[in-house]
């Protein structure tokens, strides 16, 4: 009788081990000592292309064509020589839901932001559209399959 309890215990034991094991594993890697942030505006877009998308910007002319497709959102410093400059963009039913970058992470080998999202019980009857912005130095992001980034240019208008 003890020997089944005890071999029923390892057998348990085992199985929590081995979930341990694959949560570790599949647990997405915070990106540390990079610069990233929100910010929130009241622009509108209705081409899905540029309402909901990721951007990968690596060159001042891609930069360029960001900043006019977008009003001039961002005025961030970028030297593309070392960084790579990633912009999600997203609209919001209401200025007053409120988001926040709260990191950006690798998962399954992708950049991927995390965006909390906070929707009061009632909310403003107005549109808000909003930019999380992250800096990766060109190094870093080159590890990883940026295959869920777009160019700007390459979004059809």
């Amino acid at each position: 009788m003890k020997r089944k309890i005890f071999i029923g215990f390892l057998v348990v034991l085992a199985i929590a081990l081995i979930v341990f094991i694959i949560f570790l594993l599949t647990r997405p890697e915070e990106m540390k000592d990079i610069k990233y942030y929100e910010k929130q505006t009241h622009q509108y877009y209705d081409n899905k292309g540029f309402a909901d998308n990721t951007f990968l910007i690596d060159s001042e002319k891609e930069y360029n064509i960001f900043k006019k497709q977008y009003d001039t959102p961002i005025d961030e410093k970028v030297n593309f020589e070392k960084d790579l400059l990633f912009i999600q963009v997203k609209p919001a039913s209401s200025g007053s839901i409120m988001m926040k970058l709260k990191k950006v992470v690798i998962k399954k080998d992708q950049i991927v932001f995390q965006i909390k999202e906070k929707t009061p019980k009632k909310v403003t009857d107005d549109i808000a559209f909003w930019y999380f912005v992250a800096v990766i130095p060109r190094d870093k992001a080159a590890q990883y399959d940026l295959s869920n980034w777009h160019k700007i240019s390459k979004v059809k208008k």
